[in-house]
């Protein structure tokens, strides 16, 4: 997995960097998910890419496998080959268009050959690629040598499709709270042990005595079956008393495969002065 490559060609250096999608950029859909019935040998799909900015943009469509980092993130460029990838099977409609300004354009893909995928969850990552790349020199302090950053700049949809026996399971692995610098930090890691992603989201709540003092909400975070997903954040601490103790309450949910909501809940006691600081 790469998120840099480096090109040295003689006093020429060219870094190249994969950018985030420009805010002048807009899609109808951040992403797609499909249930193949029994009798579906293809699947279809279509979304709209909508140029906001002032300059014209060329576009290329083409599918990657990817994984979810513990993180949430999606990581492309995977060496290893995976049978749950769907990108040798996707056509799109158009492959290349051009983008003016105010301009939008709908793209149209079919994945064929559903009914030979296994069973659980398959993906892949749809990816709008500006064909012109961008260059900015970068000082070298050499008189020899000059470097320039190369920039891309990719949009990802993500697309998940079931099949067959599907199962999504879910386990609260652990909740710690952590130090950094002068704020507090839980670290929430959750279990997907199924054969397709869970999505959890919930609520944390701070007690004492039986009594709520604070209520935060813990935002969706995707985890790939058979990992270990890490959500993270800062508790709301202004109605706490160094040297008291709370309870730390965390409930979370998530749809099974019957599409019925699942509830995964864990507590820990703690106190503000026993909590030490991360590294």
């Amino acid at each position: 997995m790469k998120i840099l490559k480096f090109l040295l060609l003689l006093p020429l250096l060219l870094i190249f960097v994969s950018m985030p999608v420009s805010a002048a950029i807009r899609l109808s859909t951040e992403k797609f998910e499909f249930n193949v019935k029994p009798n579906d040998n293809f699947l279809t799909g279509s979304f709209t890419v909508q140029n906001d900015g002032n300059a014209t943009v060329r576009f290329r469509a083409y599918p990657e496998y990817f994984e979810i980092s513990e993180n949430g993130t999606i990581l492309t460029e995977i060496k290893n080959k995976n049978v749950n990838s769907v990108s040798e099977n996707i056509r799109f409609n158009p492959a290349e268009f051009t983008l003016n300004s105010n301009d939008s354009q709908k793209i149209r893909f079919t994945i064929t050959n559903v009914r030979n995928l296994p069973d659980g969850e398959s993906r892949a990552a749809l990816f709008l690629e500006d064909i012109k790349t961008k260059q900015q020199a970068l000082p070298t302090g050499s008189n020899k040598a000059s470097a320039n950053l190369v920039i891309k700049t990719r949009i990802a949809i993500p697309i998940y499709v079931d099949k067959g026996r599907v199962i999504k399971v879910g386990a609260i692995q652990q909740v710690n709270l952590e130090k950094v610098k002068n704020r507090y930090q839980y670290d929430l890691r959750v279990k997907s042990s199924g054969n397709s992603l869970i999505r959890v989201s919930g609520i944390g709540q701070i007690v004492k005595d039986n009594n709520l003092i604070s209520e935060f909400p813990i935002n969706e975070r995707p985890v790939q079956a058979g990992t270990v997903g890490i959500i993270k954040d800062f508790i709301p601490t202004q109605k706490l008393i160094p040297g008291q103790d709370y309870t730390l309450k965390v409930s979370l949910s998530y749809k099974g495969q019957d599409n019925k909501e699942v509830l995964l809940r864990q507590e820990m006691p703690f106190n503000l002065g026993d909590i030490t600081k991360k590294g």
